[in-house]
């Protein structure tokens, strides 16, 4: 909330949203709440929200304090997923601290993943969800729902 409400202040200059974001660091702690962002186990997608809003707020930023706790929150969420390797996430980090950030094994992860363009065959004929229905099961108004498609005919008088 904190990145989206920086970044509305940034592009629109409106400042609402920057009254929003300081009444969230006053108010809610949310500014302190960064520093525990980043928790053992958490789910992946967490990580991306979490590295995604760093960004914006370590470049707009312009609080020494706070620019100081968003360091701190981005260095300890970094630690716990530095082992991922993830070009994402170190770069995020570097670009964002201008600290060192493992662009060895960020580049190493790049290098390693597929980069080709096969489509690989998928077959699901087995599985009993991929049987066509009927056809014409369930009838409708403006067509008929066969297979799994709505399919109607339009009148020329009802294109006009």
């Amino acid at each position: 909330m904190l990145s989206h409400l920086k970044v509305a202040s940034h592009l629109v200059g409106d400042k609402r949203y920057e009254r929003a974001y300081h009444d969230l660091i006053r108010r809610h702690h949310y500014a302190l709440n960064t520093l525990i962002g980043k928790l053992p186990n958490a789910v992946s997608h967490d990580a991306q929200l979490l590295f995604l809003s760093y960004y914006p707020l370590l470049q707009l930023e312009k609080d020494p304090g706070l620019r100081a706790l968003y360091a701190e929150s981005i260095n300890r969420s970094w630690q716990r997923v530095r082992v991922e390797a993830s070009p994402l996430w170190n770069f995020i980090y570097g670009a964002s601290t201008s600290q060192s950030c493992d662009v060895e094994a960020a580049v190493g992860a790049l290098r390693e993943m597929p980069l080709d363009f096969i489509l690989w065959k998928t077959q699901n004929s087995q599985r009993a969800a991929s049987k066509a229905p009927s056809p014409n099961r369930f009838p409708g108004p403006n067509g008929s729902f066969t297979n799994g498609i709505i399919l109607r005919s339009f009148s020329t008088a009802a294109m006009i």
